[in-house]
């Protein structure tokens, strides 16, 4: 009897142990599944965010604006931000604005020249302006007001910084030196084709026709028998020097 009142309290704590292992694993299950939840959910947003490409411009852009603000401190400048969205700063005496693209900084020299379209020397300056943008990296752009329909030049230069790049300064030095070369560039080319109009212009001789003095009746007209004259002179002309 009492073999039998023991085999019952061993299955009982037989069942114990095994229920109380299967609440462990259990446990452990749900809280893996939790975790992976979580992670799964983490990954998933963090894929959304890289896949966007407004947030992932928006990172590079807030970037590129501390890397430009340090370079243009570090050179001497004074930099100031709008809105995060451009930067006014002066640089060698003259004011410069900067907008930010992503991982690329556009640099404009605005307003450094105006012309009117009826003034004599426009279609040199607008050739003059050509023959720049096609030898430099940066352009000089031409825009009308609309106010009183002068037309104003600007240079502009794109730029590309990288936190890794150790020559940020001295990159965005060179690209600023550069709107100063292309406007100068500019002023030669006008005034090198202004010469050249100039030269053109004195080469010219005057024919000394005056039309108002002019009378076909004054004029001889040559005959046949004259024509004929001129054209056996010349071809005897050309028998001797041949036989010469």
């Amino acid at each position: 009897m009492k073999f039998v009142a023991v085999i019952p309290e061993a299955l009982f704590q037989s069942n114990s142990y095994w229920s109380g292992l299967l609440i462990i694993l259990g446990i452990l299950v749900v809280a893996g599944l939790i975790n992976k939840h979580f992670k799964d959910k983490k990954s998933t947003e963090n894929k959304a965010n890289d896949d966007d490409p407004e947030s992932s411009e928006q990172a590079e852009a807030c970037q590129t604006l501390g890397i430009m603000l340090k370079v243009l401190t570090d050179i001497g400048c004074q930099p100031k931000t709008e809105n995060q969205e451009y930067i006014d700063v002066d640089y060698q005496g003259a004011h410069f604005r900067i907008e930010i693209f992503g991982m690329y900084a556009r640099i404009w020299y605005p307003s450094w020249g105006y012309v009117v379209p009826e003034a004599p020397d426009y279609p040199n300056i607008a050739e003059a302006v050509n023959l720049a943008n096609f030898r430099f990296r940066s352009t000089v752009l031409m825009t009308r007001s609309e106010d009183d329909g002068s037309i104003a030049l600007h240079s502009r230069i794109d730029v590309m910084l990288h936190p890794a790049c150790p020559d940020n300064d001295k990159y965005v030095r060179a690209s600023c030196d550069e709107l100063f070369d292309i406007r100068d560039a500019v002023v030669r080319n006008c005034q090198r084709l202004e010469l050249q109009q100039q030269k053109e212009q004195q080469s010219r001789r005057p024919v000394g026709f005056d039309t108002n003095s002019f009378d076909p009746a004054n004029v001889d007209v040559p005959t046949d028998s004259d024509i004929a004259a001129t054209a056996a002179a010349a071809a005897a002309d050309k028998t001797n020097e041949t036989k010469a």
